[in-house]
């Protein structure tokens, strides 16, 4: 089974399902369903992963609809995103700063 075009900004497992609904407000809880077998679950992509490269012993069910060769093609999409996510480092992202009564406040106390 094939994935549409992969957008290079997000991880590329969340090709592979189908995302039903946001769960909550922050964090990457998703309800989805895998492409595979049409099964739906909920969690993060360490779920969408587990599921799909058919990783044993997590408390998750795996996927038995990914064949082998489906397997080898997430796997190689996975360790590039992570290989470029790595490549591209850390960034350094600007904190905002306190006001003055703020410092003065925490200061006091």
């Amino acid at each position: 089974m094939s994935s549409s075009i992969p957008n290079e900004n997000i991880a590329p497992l969340w090709n592979y399902v189908t995302k039903l609904d946001k769960r909550g407000e922050v964090g990457g809880t998703w309800n989805f369903k895998c492409n595979f077998c049409g099964e739906s679950r909920n969690g993060s992509y360490s779920r969408v992963k587990v599921l799909l490269l058919q990783v044993n012993g997590q408390g998750i069910d795996i996927c038995k609809k990914v064949t082998q060769q489906d397997k080898i093609e997430m796997t190689r999409a996975e360790e590039e995103f992570e290989r470029k996510k790595k490549e591209s480092g850390a960034k350094d992202v600007p904190l905002p700063c306190q006001s003055q009564s703020e410092l003065n406040y925490s200061s006091k106390k």
